[in-house]
């Protein structure tokens, strides 16, 4: 996965990070494991509100989801933080079949890419 992502990154491709756990839990680390800015990963969310405290605020997590960035709702989320569709995506579960019809446009190719690991045996 990573060698991909390198050759696509060297082909001029902006690569993302598009995932159902928690967006704020997986950025720490996806720069330095996938070569992915933080910035650059989209995913699921908890509510924030906004704390002022005379030394620039503070962003408090709430106790409750904000969103779930699985099936339909990737798609959306995926417009609202790049501003287009993607021409190559990739995913590992039934809730990623909304992105890969979405990467789907008729005025251009897209690469759409579904890898089902349900194997016990091969897992």
């Amino acid at each position: 996965m990573v060698e991909l992502l390198r050759y696509l990154e060297a082909h001029g491709f902006t690569n993302f990070i598009v995932w159902g756990g928690g967006r704020d839990f997986i950025r720490p680390i996806t720069q330095e494991v996938y070569g992915i800015l933080p910035e650059h990963v989209i995913g699921s969310t908890v509510s924030l509100s906004y704390r002022e405290d005379g030394d620039g605020g503070d962003l408090i997590h709430q106790a409750e989801a904000d969103v779930l960035d699985d099936g339909p709702t990737k798609p959306v989320r995926i417009w609202s933080r790049i501003g287009r569709r993607p021409i190559l995506a990739g995913g590992n579960s039934n809730g990623d079949i909304p992105m890969l019809q979405f990467a789907r446009e008729a005025s251009r190719p897209a690469l759409r890419l579904l890898l089902r690991h349900d194997d016990p045996v091969r897992e």
